[in-house]
């Protein structure tokens, strides 16, 4: 069975883990988020390398294919304040229930809202700006704590 690294893109001038992912080959994986302009991560990277800043990679666990995914998904709750990634729907991070979150924003008088189930606040918000990709709209969450 072929090792799996868990790996974190870390934030340059912060030291703030922004993204956690789990590869077989941690540097090509790493050239593909600098060359990805699409999803969150891809374009939070190309604003720090414009800015001057180029966010590292670090190794935080290496495990095996059948672990891999729950070694990652305990990354991302570790790190649920600061990383971009998106929690999966229904599923509990060691024994921590997700939550429901209605993220709400207006746009030209109008009014649109989407609940999501995240750990934290702010994946909700980042799950908004994934899917619809209004990055420089301010957005209001509201938590709904049905579980």
């Amino acid at each position: 069975m072929r090792e799996i690294k868990i790996y974190a893109i870390v934030n340059a001038r912060t030291g703030e883990i922004k993204y956690v992912g789990k590869t077989f080959d941690p540097k090509l994986r790493f050239l593909s988020h600098l060359r990805d302009n699409k999803t969150l991560i891809g374009r939070w990277i190309n604003k720090q390398v414009e800015d001057g800043y180029k966010p590292q990679m670090a190794i935080l666990e290496v495990t095996d294919e059948a672990n891999a995914t729950n070694v990652e998904r305990k990354h991302i709750l570790l790190n649920k304040e600061t990383v971009l990634n998106i929690v999966p729907l229904g599923y509990s991070y060691l024994g921590s229930n997700l939550s429901r979150y209605r993220v709400a924003y207006q746009r030209d008088g109008w009014k649109f809202s989407k609940v999501y189930e995240c750990a934290t606040a702010g994946q909700a918000r980042n799950s908004f700006l994934l899917e619809f990709g209004e990055q420089d709209t301010e957005l209001t969450v509201e938590i709904e704590n049905e579980y």
